[in-house]
């Protein structure tokens, strides 16, 4: 992996609020702590490689907005090095209003994908790639990108295949969504996948094989 990686798609902050409880419909409960953070499959992936081996070049692309959430983004990748050129600038920044109760140690979260949700297909200039690997995803969370084409399946397909083409290795990643969209946004994917990051439950929604029952393996 001496060129590097590339990695496209989901970045948004988590706005972390800390209270004793949810409260009930239409009653009010209080804010004891806030806290930022950054997240979605480019930013937690991006940091990762470029804290385990900062000798490995690390693209991000993708759609931020004109926001205090798209500069705070682009500043935690300024810090890590991670080359920022492929990112778009557009919109609102997808976020995340978590929920922290501290009186279960649960947690409740309100998503909303904002400029994330327009990054389509004419975004992603595979001939400007300069690494040996893209990462993309979440399939399932890119609105644009997981829908439809008459061709490939989904528009997804359609950029891992020129990619490929390419001769860029490709890599992607599900998020684990309730619903029934996994086989046809995922599937066509399939194809031109060359490493592919999923769970138990992803896995039982792709295939629509059950892997497990009452949390216990289905060995058979």
């Amino acid at each position: 992996m001496k060129n590097g990686i590339t990695l496209i798609g989901s970045m948004c902050v988590d706005h972390i609020k800390e209270i004793e409880e949810l409260p009930s419909r239409s009653n009010l409960c209080q804010i004891k702590a806030l806290q930022d953070s950054i997240g979605g499959l480019v930013c937690n992936t991006g940091i990762d490689f470029a804290v385990l081996d900062p000798t490995v070049p690390v693209y991000a692309g993708g759609a931020v907005g004109n926001d205090a959430d798209g500069e705070l983004i682009l500043s935690r990748f300024a810090q890590n090095g991670i080359d920022t050129s492929a990112i778009i600038r557009r919109g609102c920044t997808s976020f995340t209003d978590v929920f922290f109760e501290t009186s279960c140690a649960c947690r409740t979260f309100y998503q909303y994908g904002g400029a994330c949700d327009t990054l389509d297909i004419d975004d992603i200039k595979i001939d400007e790639i300069k690494s040996d690997i893209l990462h993309i995803g979440y399939l399932l969370l890119l609105k644009k990108l997981d829908e439809p084409d008459a061709e490939y399946g989904t528009k997804m397909a359609r950029v891992l295949h020129a990619a490929q083409k390419a001769g860029i290795v490709t890599s992607i990643d599900v998020v684990s969504v309730k619903g029934d969209r996994f086989q046809d946004v995922v599937i066509p994917s399939l194809k031109y996948t060359d490493l592919l990051c999923i769970n138990e439950l992803e896995t039982e929604r792709i295939t629509g094989i059950k892997l497990q029952e009452d949390g216990t393996l289905i060995h058979e």
